[in-house]
């Protein structure tokens, strides 16, 4: 059964872990750590934590030549079940939510636009009503995903 570990971690460290130079911790093992396990790395400087973190997953484990319950844990950026590391997942959510941002922004300055709001005159005798009539709210329903694209 894999566990997930919140563990402090100091800024030289966490940084060198981030870059991936640092593939290891050393740990008393009080925790009975397993491959597989999770390590949520919280950057800490001694009095707080800066909110920083990093997921990394246990790949192996040894404690040749450590002191007594201490561990050496190889470790990795963790990845999902789809394969991809956290990181990766979270710049796909970043890019959908951005993707997500723009079709919200063009819909809002669609309604925004006084012009969608004004009668055009096709000739002396004809107005027709301006875009936003005509759009009947189809516009918004497609920015929320609920109508037709």
């Amino acid at each position: 059964m894999m566990n997930k570990h919140e563990l402090k971690i100091l800024p030289e460290y966490f940084g060198a872990v981030a870059k991936g130079l640092k593939t290891f911790e050393i740990r008393k093992n009080d925790r009975n750590y397993q491959v597989g396990d999770l390590l949520d790395l919280k950057e800490w400087n001694g009095e707080d934590f800066t909110g920083y973190s990093i997921l990394m997953q246990v790949t192996y484990i040894t404690d040749y030549a450590q002191v007594d319950d201490y561990v050496v844990l190889g470790i990795q950026k963790a990845r999902s079940q789809s394969g991809i590391t956290a990181e990766n997942e979270r710049l796909n959510e970043t890019m959908a939510v951005v993707k997500e941002n723009s079709r919200l922004r063009e819909a809002l300055e669609f309604y925004a636009d006084e012009e969608n709001y004004e009668w055009h005159e096709i000739n002396d005798l004809e107005t027709v009503p301006g875009d936003i009539l005509n759009d009947n709210g189809k516009k918004a329903r497609q920015a929320l995903g609920d109508g037709d694209e």
